[in-house]
Parts: structure tokens; C-alpha cells; sequence
């Protein structure tokens, strides 16, 4: 790997990502339900609280962000394959990823510039939403403990880069966009239902291994600000998992000129 190479295949996805309307589009819509998701919120807690002075701080920790990052992570699992599937597939569509073959790049490298990309574009969505802790600090509403919001935006930002992984790995399987973001949101939530099938079969061991495999369940230490390395060990090792299959998939074009 080398990192001059990840750095201009990085540069060129972020590049041709800033360029669409379609980043736009995503970004402007998940400020807008994100913003309302944190009106909806506050005020509601605002209303129901029982000190009457205002909301205390563990209040506002515990309900206002738990709730907004759990919902923002869902937000995410829909927008996600928009900007995924277009990864490998668009470059199958137009025959330029003979093109990407040809030159001095190797396959590590073109994944993790791709990856990263993805990443950077899910970043510029997200973190403006860190403007809705500041601005309740800044108002006095509340005195944010920023060390949760960080353990909660790094657990959105390994299901997001869980959600990026599977969508990079089926983009790169076919050159059809619709098809890769049709089964990327299709695999997605099959991942994060899998929990929900876990109290149905509550008495035998099928609920232990659905628990151990559940997106979902490994969130919920994160969303309450607790960093637990077992579900952020999950995170990463599935995030590598379905980098290696990816890895796997371009290799496989040596493979296939090896036995011709």
C-alpha cells in the first residue's frame, strides 16, 4: 500500500462527490430531518421535565443526544448507499475501471482511496450536527459533557463506516448503481433487524449468536456515551471483513487472467 496512491484516489472520489448535486442533496436533507429530530427532542423533553426550572444536564445527555444519534444512525443507513453505489459499479458502467487496472495503483490501494472517500463525504453530512450540543452549551440550556458526545459520534462513525464497507463490497460485485443500492439498503436492514428477532428465540442459542451479529445491540453502549472496546472490536472487524471481500472481489480479476 501506498499512501501517495490512497491520497489521489481519495482526492479524486471527494472531488467528483462535491461536484454532484446529489452530495448536496443528502447533506441538505439530513440537516433538516436532523434539525427537526433535535427540536422535536428538546421540546419535548422541555415539556415533560420535572424540574421546573428546565432540563437538567444527565436529562439532556441521556434522552436528547441518545435519542438523536440512535435516530441519525438510521438516517444513515438510507443515505448511505446512495453515495456507495456508485463506488465500483459507475466505474464497471463506463469501462474505466480498466482504465484504474492499468495504472500504478494497486487494488489495496484503490479500495481504501474509494473507502476513505465515502468516508469524507459522510463526515461533511454529519458533523455539522455537532453544532446542536455547542449551541445548547452556548445558550446555557445545559453544560454538555463533551467526552459522551465524542464516544457517540465515533459509534455513528463506525456504523456508518460499517454501512459504507457493505455498500463498497456490493458495488463492487456489479455495474449496475440501481441494483448495488437496492441490495446494499436490502443487507443493511437485515443487519439492523436481526435484533429483533432475538426475544423470539430467547430460549435456545440462536438468540446468543443473533445478539453477537446485531449492529444494532453493539450501538447501544455508544448512544449512552460508553466506550466498550468489545463492541468497538465488532465495529472494526466487520468493517474489515467486508474490506477484505471487496479486496477479494478485485483480485479476482488476476485470478480469472490466470487461468485464461
Amino acid at each position: 500500500m501506498k499512501l501517495r496512491n490512497v491520497w489521489i484516489i481519495w482526492a479524486k472520489e471527494t472531488k467528483i462527490a462535491f461536484a454532484s448535486f446529489a452530495a448536496y442533496a443528502a447533506f441538505t436533507c439530513f440537516l433538516f430531518v436532523s434539525g427537526y429530530l433535535f427540536w422535536a427532542i428538546v421540546y419535548s423533553l422541555a415539556m415533560n421535565s420535572s424540574n421546573p426550572f428546565g432540563m437538567s444536564d444527565v436529562d439532556v445527555m441521556q434522552f436528547v443526544f441518545r435519542s438523536l444519534v440512535q435516530n441519525l444512525t438510521l438516517i444513515l443507513l438510507f443515505l448511505t448507499p446512495l453515495f456507495t453505489m456508485r463506488l465500483f459499479s459507475e466505474e464497471k458502467r463506463t469501462r474505466t475501471i480498466e482504465l484504474l487496472f492499468s495504472y500504478p495503483i494497486s487494488d489495496l490501494d484503490l479500495m481504501l482511496g474509494k473507502f476513505f472517500g465515502a468516508i469524507t463525504l459522510m463526515a461533511f453530512i454529519v458533523l455539522p450536527t455537532l453544532l446542536y450540543p455547542l449551541f445548547l452549551q452556548l445558550k446555557h440550556l445545559a453544560q454538555i459533557q463533551w467526552p459522551v458526545i465524542f464516544v457517540q459520534y465515533l459509534g455513528m462513525f463506525l456504523m456508518g463506516g460499517l454501512y459504507i464497507s457493505v455498500g463498497t463490497w456490493i458495488s463492487s460485485l456489479n455495474e449496475n448503481t440501481g441494483t448495488s443500492f437496492v441490495i446494499t439498503l436490502g443487507v443493511l436492514l437485515m443487519l439492523w433487524m436481526l435484533s429483533w428477532g432475538i426475544n423470539r428465540f430467547s430460549t435456545i442459542k440462536i438468540a446468543k449468536i443473533l445478539h453477537q451479529f446485531s449492529i444494532l445491540i453493539h450501538f447501544v453502549n455508544f448512544s449512552k456515551g460508553v466506550l466498550s472496546i468489545p463492541d468497538l472490536s465488532f465495529y472494526l472487524l466487520f468493517i474489515f471483513f467486508f474490506q477484505f471481500l471487496t479486496y477479494q472481489v478485485l483480485q479476482s480479476r488476476v485470478w480469472q487472467g490466470a487461468k485464461e
